[in-house]
């Protein structure tokens, strides 16, 4: 009776402890933003306010982001067909992209069949001089979108008020890689993907001799991407605040003239906001 009475208490704590774990590992939430570099709890925001910005490499403070065969798109799209970065389709960061789909985002439109055989010379002594041989000659590819084409990255970020530690945090979250309508027949941009910030800072840091910010003014002062944009060193224009409607500030107004002023206007209502936190 007693040996009965031991075998179900042990099959009960065993039960017990299952649904402990079970319970664990549904509760992964520990009160941090699993995408954010800085490491606020959730508990310390006083103030949070979620912003888009479009940076443009043809402005000059962005190009030595995209020095000459050292651009950051081309790391970025070399280390996702390296398997070391992951993809994702928006910057929700809730859905990855495979290396297939990735690749197909970097075909222009109208230029997604295969190129023709290359020439290959005949050396062997027999047929035409630079027939072209049809058995081993294999196909160019489809041609891809250079790195200097993807000339626009889209910024997601949160613009945070840490009350433990008394002061506002630029906290980026995203990065998408854009072709901007200009060099698409379209006339329509085009998301090629959109990338965790974190895992942007990682790759940045394991890349210190590709992943340089180019200093035109002191070459001896090179910066790593990833400490550029700790210290804010591009300027990427706010596109949209988020809202019920999720509006871009362009969809609010006629032309782009007055949707620029508006951007203007939002970002000294941003910095007078943070200024005044300090006369409460």
């Amino acid at each position: 009776m007693k040996k009965v009475s031991y075998v179900t208490l042990l099959l009960i704590l065993i039960g017990f402890t299952s649904d402990l774990k079970a319970q664990e590992a549904e509760n992964t939430d520990d009160g941090y933003n699993e995408w954010s570099a800085k490491h606020i709890h959730e508990s310390d925001i006083m103030y949070k306010q979620e912003i888009w910005r479009r940076m443009d490499s043809r402005e000059p403070m962005n190009q030595p982001y995209y020095a000459f065969n050292n651009e950051i798109t081309k790391l970025i799209v070399e280390a996702v067909k390296a398997g070391t970065l992951r993809p994702y389709w928006s910057d929700s960061l809730n859905r990855e992209m495979s290396i297939d789909e990735f690749n197909e985002r970097l075909i222009p439109p109208g230029t997604d069949e295969p190129g023709e055989a290359a020439p290959v010379e005949d050396l062997s002594g027999w047929g035409d001089a630079g027939a072209v041989d049809t058995a081993t000659a294999a196909p160019t590819g489809p041609i891809n979108f250079l790195p200097r084409e993807i000339s626009v990255l889209e910024i997601k970020e949160d613009l945070i008020f840490d009350k433990k530690r008394s002061r506002m945090y630029t906290d980026i979250q995203s990065i998408k890689l854009v072709v901007p309508g200009e060099k698409v027949v379209t006339g329509l941009d085009i998301s090629i993907a959109t990338f965790a910030y974190k895992d942007l800072v990682e790759l940045f840091r394991s890349k210190p001799k590709e992943a340089i910010w180019f200093n035109r003014k002191n070459s001896r002062e090179h910066k790593n991407y990833a400490d550029a944009f700790e210290l804010r060193l591009f300027h990427a224009r706010l596109i949209k605040i988020s809202n019920p409607n999720n509006n871009f500030i362009e969809d609010l107004y006629e032309n782009r003239r007055n949707a620029l002023l508006a951007s203007e206007a939002l970002e000294q209502e941003l910095m007078e906001y943070e200024h005044n936190l300090w006369e409460y």
